[in-house]
């Protein structure tokens, strides 16, 4: 999946942004119950455009093979801007690193799905933040972001909630 969404974002027209993270997958009904608290990859895209043509960007997504659970379709923006917002409590600890990657070649997406695999909190994910388009377009002296060459971003999202853990999930 991470090979396929290395190239497909690639060559994505502007209006689709998408993620991919490695993930514990949630007790919530939309997910079937011998998948809660499995580790999942998921896909996340968020088009903005009209309706038929971000389902034809997506679709090849979903032809990769069955996915556990299907989320897309349309919504409003806000609604697609606040969708995790359960997953991040006040009161929970986190501790969230990034760095950008010149590429994401095939070793390192070895590298993130080996790390992904030892989060100590299956709170946590690894993140792959799919850059490019019109946001690399734009020179870094007009705007906040500075790197806009870089292809891909790497996030690394420590979340978990014992004190006692602190350590193991800040390392």
């Amino acid at each position: 999946m991470l090979q396929f969404f290395r190239s497909h974002m690639a060559q994505a027209p502007d209006e689709l942004m998408a993620i991919s993270f490695f993930w514990t997958a949630a007790g919530e009904e939309y997910i079937p119950k011998e998948y809660h608290g499995a580790p999942v990859l998921v896909v996340g895209a968020f088009w903005a455009g009209h309706l038929a043509e971000g389902e034809r960007a997506i679709q090849p997504f979903r032809e990769l093979g069955t996915p556990i659970a299907d989320l897309s379709g349309p919504m409003p923006y806000v609604a697609a801007q606040s969708l995790f917002d359960a997953e991040y409590p006040n009161g929970r600890r986190y501790y969230w690193k990034s760095i950008y990657l010149e590429n994401l070649d095939d070793p390192v997406i070895a590298m993130l799905a080996e790390h992904a695999a030892r989060r100590p909190s299956p709170l946590s994910s690894v993140d792959i933040w799919a850059l490019g388009g019109a946001f690399a377009r734009v020179t870094p002296d007009h705007g906040a972001f500075f790197r806009r060459d870089a292809p891909f971003l790497v996030g690394i999202e420590a979340n978990w909630d014992e004190p006692e853990q602190d350590a193991a999930n800040i390392a």
